[in-house]
């Protein structure tokens, strides 16, 4: 069920036609979000209003600075912001701080959360549902979402000891 949701999900966020671009050079689009963010952490969601905002508890900051706090707070434009789900998710977040000490999780970009680690043009995107005619047994769409996701998962590790690397470099 959660895996139609999600499909249907990634449909709906398609068909809307956001101005994001593909990203097609992975380290590039990295060092780039690294010099255009000025706080990138890993944080997990510990609560999550149904009207957009959201507290995340930090993990670990690998750029940036906190003023003594361990949870931020965020809030997500109904329509181009990115968000958690469930409590529990975790997330590695490229933002800037707002005025107000709080984040927006841009829609575009390589912010993503571990349960779903595919960023916009990843090579590794859960294939789209088939034709209802041509539909597979639901443990092979489980199964072949499962492989994806692991990959992206492995992506996302790297990408994070590679951002670790950066921040050592820059401080």
């Amino acid at each position: 069920v959660w895996l139609l949701t999600l499909l249907t999900f990634l449909l709906i966020n398609q068909s809307f036609g956001y101005d994001c671009l593909r990203i097609r050079n992975l380290k590039k689009a990295q060092k780039e979000e690294f010099i255009d963010n000025d706080l990138i952490f890993i944080g997990r969601a510990i609560s999550i209003n149904p009207y957009g905002s959201y507290e995340l508890e930090v993990i670990e900051i690998l750029k940036g600075t906190l003023a003594d706090s361990t949870v931020v707070g965020g809030i997500s434009d109904k329509y181009m912001g990115k968000r958690p789900f469930e409590i529990g998710e975790t997330w590695l977040i490229y933002t800037m701080k707002n005025e107000d000490g709080t984040i927006t999780i841009p829609d575009c970009g390589l912010s993503r959360s571990t349960r779903f680690p595919f960023y916009f043009g990843s090579p590794h995107q859960p294939p789209p549902p088939p034709p209802l005619e041509f539909s597979l047994p639901i443990f092979e769409l489980e199964i072949t979402w499962l492989k994806r996701q692991k990959r992206a998962l492995r992506e996302l590790q790297r990408e994070v000891e590679r951002i670790r690397k950066l921040g050592k470099r820059g401080a």
